[in-house]
C-alpha cells in the first residue's frame, strides 16, 4: 500500500495502520530540510501543466500539519535533498536492507 504525503499526522497514519491487517509495514519517509521543501514548491508553482494541492501558500499548513512517524517501529529514511532519480533510487535500497 502507498500512502501519499498528506497522511501527514498521527491520525491519519493510525487508520493506515489499522488496514494493514497483521502485514509487515514499512514506511518510508522521504525526508527534506524546509527550505528545499519551499524552494521545491516555489519551483513547482511556475511549471507549467503540475496539478499538486502541495502549493507556497499552503506550505505553513502543511508545515505545522506535518509529525513525524516516531510511534511506527520500521520507519525507513530517506534523504530527499537531493534530486528525484537519487531519491527514487534510495527508497527501495533502504526497503531491501531491512528485510536482511
Amino acid at each position: 500500500m502507498t500512502t501519499p504525503k498528506t497522511a501527514c499526522n498521527r491520525s491519519a497514519r493510525d487508520h493506515d495502520t489499522r488496514l494493514r491487517l497483521g502485514a509487515d509495514l514499512r514506511v518510508i519517509l522521504c525526508d527534506a530540510d524546509d527550505a528545499t521543501l519551499v524552494a521545491r514548491l516555489e519551483r513547482r508553482a511556475t511549471e507549467q501543466g503540475v496539478v499538486s494541492d502541495a502549493r507556497i501558500e499552503l506550505w505553513p499548513e502543511l508545515r505545522a500539519a506535518f509529525t513525524p512517524p516516531d510511534e511506527l517501529p520500521s520507519v525507513l529514511r530517506v534523504d530527499a535533498t537531493r534530486n528525484l532519480e537519487e531519491t527514487v533510487e534510495r527508497a527501495p535500497a533502504l526497503l531491501r536492507a531491512s528485510y536482511r
